[in-house]
C-alpha cells in the first residue's frame, strides 16, 4: 500500500499516515488542535451569553438574565410564581367547564400543569400574576 506524505494541520510538518483516517502527526498536535477549537467555542459562547437587563415576572425586580429566556431573578421567585399559577387554576377550570370545586381541584392535582396551561390559553384565558388569577380575554 502506497502511503503519501500528509501535512499536519497543527504543526505543518510532513508525516506518513499510520491509519487511513489520521489527520495529525502526533497525539500532541491533536491535543493542541482540540484545545484551540475548544477555546474558540467557549469564547463564542461567552460573547453570545452576555447578561441582559430583565424584569422578574414574580417580584418585578430588575436583574441580569444569563439568557434571553430568563424570566425570574431567583429560584424562589420562580417557585412562588408557579405555585400562585397552580393555585389559580381550579377557579379557571370551574368557569371554563362548569365543574364543581372538588372536581376542579382533582383535575389540577392529577393533570400536568403544562397541559392545563395550554388548554386554558387555547380557550382564551391568560394568567394575570398581579391579580393571581386566570382571566378570559375578550
Amino acid at each position: 500500500m502506497n502511503r503519501l506524505a500528509e501535512k499536519c494541520p497543527s504543526c505543518k510538518r510532513a508525516f506518513k499516515k499510520a491509519k487511513f483516517d489520521q489527520i495529525y502527526c502526533s497525539h500532541r498536535c491533536r491535543q493542541v488542535a482540540y484545545r484551540k477549537r475548544h477555546q474558540a467555542r467557549r469564547m463564542r459562547q461567552s460573547e453570545a451569553s452576555a447578561a441582559i437587563p430583565t424584569t422578574c415576572d414574580h417580584c418585578n425586580g430588575s436583574f441580569w438574565a444569563k439568557t434571553r429566556r430568563g424570566r425570574f431573578c431567583s429560584t424562589s421567585c420562580r417557585t412562588l410564581y408557579h405555585k400562585a399559577l397552580r393555585t389559580a387554576m381550579p377557579q379557571a377550570i370551574m368557569m371554563l367547564y362548569g365543574l364543581p370545586e372538588e372536581k376542579a381541584f382533582d383535575v389540577v392535582e392529577t393533570q400536568p400543569i403544562g397541559k392545563l396551561r395550554q388548554l386554558l390559553e387555547a380557550a382564551g384565558y391568560t394568567y394575570q400574576h398581579h391579580e393571581r388569577q386566570w382571566m378570559q380575554v375578550v
